[in-house]
């Protein structure tokens, strides 16, 4: 006796109905994927830099020094270290806290610190004045940061 074997698989017509389906999906869910990126990178950003004044702040307390953060508007980027010799600029061999530079399509529009920099004293209590960081995206939205006289910073 020969049994009949039932052929298991899908048919063309399936997969094309499934492909179909896909691309029409991925039709729909990448325009709005690509328009939801520039904020996220602009969220991100803000993000790297509070952590990174924060970060600043303890490293100030911890190492019983003073720790500059310094603001790069051009370069849309920042860098943290420890002051060891009390001179204010980054010289060979300081300890680098925190080196960022801003996600792609980030701006680092405005710093509300004098001379783009903030430096705090071995409590983490900001020397120089308080002041805020503004991040523009692509888009045109932004994200300010403000730091208080207490050396916290929150985004706003």
């Amino acid at each position: 006796m020969m049994k009949k074997m039932k052929n298991s698989g899908f048919t063309l017509l399936e997969l094309m109905v499934v492909i179909a389906i896909v691309a029409i999906m991925a039709a729909i869910a990448i325009p709005n994927y690509i328009s939801w990126l520039p904020d996220r990178r602009l969220a991100a950003g803000a993000q790297d830099i509070l952590q990174g004044l924060q970060k600043s702040r303890s490293k100030a307390i911890v190492t019983n020094r003073r720790v500059i953060v310094n603001f790069n508007t051009g370069a849309d980027s920042f860098i943290a270290f420890v002051d060891d010799d009390a001179s204010g600029g980054l010289d060979a061999g300081e300890l680098t806290v925190v080196s960022r530079n801003m996600p792609a399509g980030i701006d680092l529009v405005n710093t509300g610190f004098a001379g783009n920099s903030v430096t705090f004293d071995n409590r983490g209590i900001p020397i120089t004045a308080v002041g805020t960081v503004t991040l523009q995206n692509s888009k045109g939205n932004t994200q300010v940061l403000e730091m208080f006289l207490s050396g916290h910073s929150v985004l706003q």
